[in-house]
C-alpha cells in the first residue's frame, strides 16, 4: 500500500516576563489532550509562513523566530498516512490572545517543568526539551552546535563512496590481470568501497597496495597491501610506498588493467624523487613555507620526480590505466591533483626552473640534472574521472545553513591568497551584515607564508586572523576546516572564533597579532579551546570557510 505523506508545521511559542522568568504556550485542544502549536501547510506556503498563519488563528499571537532551530518530528496518525511535522522555536511579539475556540479549549502559559508535564505526547515532550536547551544557551555556544552540524554534513556528503561506485560502472573490460592502486589521504575510503563494490560481481583486484597518511587507514581490505606514509612532507615510508607501487605495476602487459584511486596529499604519500632523498625533502620544507600555490608547487615536483606529471602512466604502459580522481584542487585539473601521476603535463621544464627561482630555492646540480628530463605530454593508456570537489562542501553547506535558519551566500568556491588576508575578508563580511541571517560559505585553499616558528595550518590562521578582526562584535561566527580532517602539520582540521576569541587570546598571552606573525595559531586556539578537531575523515576536497551573522 503506497503511503499518502502529509505535512505540519508549528513552534514551541514562549514569552519573557518583567523579571526575566519564561514561560511556554500549550494549547489544550477540544479533543482533550495538551499540544505544540501546528497546522497543516497550505498551498505554496513556507514553513515559517504556515507556523505564522497557524500560530495567529490558534492563539491571535504574533511571533518571531529564534534562528537556528527546526526540529522534525514523523509518525502514523493512521494507517497508511506518515506525518511530518516541523517545529520552529518562536517568542510572543504581540497580537490579542484568544484561543481558536474550533480547536483549542483554552491556551496556558507555564513555567519550563509545568509544560513539560502538561503535555501530552512524547514527542511534544522531546520538542519541547530541545527548544528549552537551544533557548537557554548562549548565541555563541547554539552557533558552535550549528557550526558543527554544518561541518559534520559537508564532510558526510563528501566522502567518496558514492563517487567510486558510480564510476566504477564505467570500469574498461580486460582480458589480463587486475590491479588495484589507491594513493591518497582518501585512499582508504576509496580502495575499500572499490574492493566492496567489484567483489560483488567477482571482479575484485588480484593484487593492490593502498598508500595512505599515517593514522587514516581502517583496517585490512582483503588482500590488500596497507601502507601508511609521511604528510605533507615525503619521508622514508613516502619513497618505500612508490617503489612497492612501481614494483607492483613492473612489466605489465596490454590486455591488463591498473585501476588507479588517488585523492589529495599523494604529492606527499606517493614519491620517488629524482634528486637525492634528503635534499628532496628539504626542498619540499622550503616551497611550503615560501607561500607558493599548491598549483605551483606541483609544477616543481612533477619535474623532479619519477612518478609524477604522468609518469606513472608511463611505467604502467603497455597496460591501460583507469583512474578515479578525487579532487582537491580548484578547477579540478587531472594534470594538478597530486601533481598528475597519469596525466599529461601541461608544463615545461623551463616553468620549475623560473619557479624555483622566483621563490628562492637553491638551484643544486642535482636539480638541474633532473630538468633536463622532459615529464610526458602525451598519455595515450590512461582513462581519467574526476570525481568529487570543494563545491560538494559548499552545496552542503548551503543546504544545511538554510535548513538552520539562514540564508546562504556563496563567496566562491575558488578561494585562494594568503590565509590571514582570507580571515580579514570574513571579518570585513560580519562587520558589514545587517538585516536577516546568513551564512557566508567559500571553498578552497588559501596559503601561509610562514615568517614564523609556531605550529598551524591556513585554517587555523584564518580564524585568528578573522577573530583579531571582529573583537567585541556580537552574533558572528566564523569556522574554517580542511575536509580531510588535517589542517598542516597538525591533528587538527582548522579552527573557530567570534567577537570574544581575541580577548580570551590575549587573556591567555596569545595576542593575536604576535600570533599571525610567529605562526603560531595552533598553540594559540588550543589554549582558548577553539580548535576543530576531527580526526581522519576518509575524504579530501579542499576547505571550507563559514561566516555565520545573526
Amino acid at each position: 500500500m503506497e503511503l499518502k505523506h502529509e505535512k505540519s508545521c508549528g513552534a514551541v511559542l514562549y514569552r519573557t516576563l518583567p523579571d526575566a522568568s519564561v514561560q511556554y504556550l500549550v494549547e489544550v485542544m477540544q479533543l482533550g489532550h495538551t499540544a505544540l502549536c501546528k497546522g497543516h501547510i497550505e498551498g505554496d506556503e513556507t514553513e515559517h509562513q504556515t507556523a505564522c498563519r497557524e500560530i495567529e488563528e490558534e492563539t491571535g499571537l504574533r511571533v518571531s523566530f529564534r534562528d537556528g532551530f527546526r526540529e522534525c518530528v514523523s509518525y502514523s496518525p493512521h494507517p497508511g498516512v506518515l506525518k511530518e511535522v516541523v517545529y520552529f522555536l518562536a517568542e510572543e511579539d504581540g497580537g490579542i490572545e484568544r484561543a481558536q475556540p474550533e480547536e483549542v479549549a483554552s491556551l496556558r502559559w507555564l513555567p519550563y517543568p509545568d509544560a513539560l508535564d502538561a503535555l501530552t505526547y512524547d514527542s511534544d515532550k522531546d520538542i519541547l526539551r530541545k527548544a528549552e536547551a537551544f533557548r537557554s544557551q548562549p548565541v555563541a555556544d547554539s552557533m558552535l552546535k550549528q557550526a558543527e552540524q554544518i561541518l559534520s554534513n559537508a564532510v558526510r556528503d563528501a566522502l567518496p563512496g558514492a563517487a567510486v561506485r558510480k564510476a566504477l560502472t564505467s570500469l574498461p573490460d580486460h582480458t589480463g590481470r587486475l590491479l588495484l592502486v589507491a594513493v591518497g589521504k582518501a585512499a582508504w575510503e576509496m580502495a575499500n568501497e572499490a574492493w566492496l563494490e567489484l567483489s560483488k560481481t567477482n571482479r575484485q583486484p588480484e593484487k593492490g597496495i593502498v598508500v595512505t597518511k599515517a593514522g587514516y587507514a581502517r583496517g585490512p581490505i582483503g588482500p590488500l597491501q596497507i601502507l601508511e606514509a609521511g604528510h605533507p612532507v615525503p619521508d622514508e615510508r613516502s619513497f618505500y610506498a612508490a617503489d612497492a607501487v612501481l614494483q607492483l605495476t613492473e612489466g605489465l602487459k596490454p590486455d591488463d588493467l591498473v585501476l588507479f584511486l588517488l585523492s589529495g596529499g599523494g604529492s606527499a604519500l606517493f614519491e620517488k624523487p629524482l634528486i637525492p632523498e634528503e635534499e628532496y625533502r628539504t626542498l619540499t620544507e622550503q616551497l611550503l613555507k615560501s607561500g607558493a600555490p599548491i598549483e605551483e608547487i606541483n609544477v616543481i615536483r612533477k619535474h623532479l620526480s619519477a612518478v609524477k606529471g604522468g609518469r606513472f602512466a608511463a611505467h604502467c604502459f603497455p597496460a591501460s590505466v583507469y583512474a578515479v580522481l578525487l579532487s582537491d584542487v580548484l578547477g579540478d585539473d587531472p594534470a594538478t591533483i597530486a601533481s598528475g601521476p597519469v596525466s599529461p603535463d601541461p608544463s615545461a621544464a623551463a616553468d620549475a626552473l623560473r619557479l624555483l627561482e622566483t621563490y628562492g630555492i637553491p638551484l643544486t646540480p642535482s636539480v638541474r640534472d633532473a630538468l633536463k628530463k622532459e615529464t610526458p605530454k602525451k598519455i595515450t593508456n590512461a582513462i581519467v574521472t574526476v570525481t568529487g570537489s570543494v563545491r560538494t562542501l559548499c552545496d552542503s553547506a548551503m543546504r544545511e545553513s538554510r535548513a538552520l535558519g539562514y540564508e546562504p551566500i556563496l563567496v566562491t568556491d575558488r578561494l585562494t591568497g594568503e590565509s590571514k588576508e582570507a580571515g580579514k575578508f570574513f571579518a570585513k563580511l560580519a562587520k558589514e551584515h545587517t538585516g536577516s541571517p546568513k551564512a557566508y560559505i567559500a571553498g578552497g585553499e588559501t596559503t601561509v607564508r610562514v615568517t614564523g616558528n609556531g605550529l598551524g595550518g591556513r585554517n587555523q590562521e584564518m580564524a585568528v586572523a578573522c577573530a583579531e578582526a571582529i573583537d567585541g562584535l556580537e552574533n558572528v561566527f566564523f569556522f574554517s576546516f580542511g575536509s580531510d580532517g588535517t589542517d598542516g602539520p597538525t591533528d587538527a582540521a582548522g579552527g573557530f572564533a567570534d567577537g570574544k576569541t581575541a580577548k580570551k587570546l590575549q587573556q591567555a598571552g596569545f595576542p593575536a597579532g604576535s600570533v599571525l606573525l610567529e605562526n603560531d595559531s595552533y598553540h594559540a586556539l588550543e589554549t582558548v579551546g577553539q580548535l576543530l578537531v576531527t580526526g581522519p575523515t576518509g575524504t579530501n576536497v579542499n576547505d571550507l570557510s563559514v561566516l555565520l551573522c545573526r
